[in-house]
């Protein structure tokens, strides 16, 4: 049995529903480091995937729990039944057990009594999925890709992903306030994913049938008439080497226009004389 903090398994589950499909998602407790606490803790970790990306993720708990498989429905019920309970009590925790193989969540008794449980039947963990998720998120070069007949894939400067597995890691970055960050070997191979200190993952890509370019965009822009010069000016290496880097004060999309830094089309004047320092 465990006991986890209410408002840490709904975000753990919420993080891996978005990954898993009719596979489910598979949690168990091991132990490692977690963030700044010192030596090793209890974790409790899920692993989930719906073929294209792969999730992984963690949190601190007290106990232990085997590994199982949660079926996402049922994992959707546990957040229906604990978000209003984290909600009314930032403090408030459950226990975690499995009985042969129910899972059997309720409130901490000695710190709740409002009873509320809920029971759920998981399925057998396969052995096989979880090798291959420490396989791809190891760190090991993983292999390079072929086609069906054998032959290495094109390395090319385009890597192409569906929008549906793209806005999977926007969603989980968006609720964690975090960059994603992808790391790619070949470009035709999966790339490896961080969101901030407790997500790792992967996503797979796509052929693009609709783009046949491997080195460039197929499009122009549509500028009219406008003319840039063949030498690239004093003043256009300016700015061209700032959009060439994330400038130390890069903030996120969503930050609100009035704090928003400069960006690319700002020049390489300083806003200085706008910033009401001389009030």
């Amino acid at each position: 049995m465990i006991t986890i903090g209410t408002k840490k398994l709904c975000d753990l589950l919420t993080d891996l529903i978005d990954t898993a499909d009719w596979r489910g998602i598979h949690l168990q407790t091991t132990r490692g480091y977690d963030g700044d606490e010192p030596g090793e803790v209890a974790l409790l970790v899920g692993t989930s995937t719906d073929g294209y990306v792969l999730g992984h993720t963690w949190a601190g708990c007290d106990g232990r729990l085997d590994g199982a498989i949660w079926p996402r429905g049922d994992a959707k019920a546990v957040i229906a039944v604990c978000k209003p309970l984290a909600a009314a009590n930032p403090q408030h925790t459950v226990n975690l057990s499995l009985q042969d193989k129910t899972l059997v969540l309720e409130e901490t008794p000695e710190l709740f009594d409002s009873g509320t449980a809920l029971r759920f039947e998981t399925k057998e963990v396969d052995d096989a999925m979880l090798l291959r998720a420490k396989r791809i998120l190891s760190g090991d070069p993983l292999p390079l890709p072929v086609d069906a007949d054998g032959n290495p894939r094109l390395d090319t400067p385009r890597t192409s992903f569906t929008p549906s597995s793209l806005a999977l890691l926007n969603s989980i970055a968006k609720r964690r306030k975090e960059a994603v960050h992808l790391f790619g070997t070949h470009s035709m191979q999966l790339h490896r994913v961080q969101i901030g200190s407790h997500w790792i993952g992967a996503i797979a890509p796509t052929i693009a049938h609709d783009h046949d370019d491997p080195e460039k965009p197929t499009e122009t822009g549509h500028f009219g008439d406008a003319v840039i010069s063949e030498v690239v000016s004093p003043d256009d290496t300016d700015w061209l080497t700032k959009a060439g880097v994330l400038w130390p004060e890069h903030k996120a999309n969503d930050t609100p226009d009035e704090e928003r830094p400069h960006g690319l089309f700002d020049g390489a004047e300083s806003d200085d004389s706008e910033s009401g320092d001389d009030e």
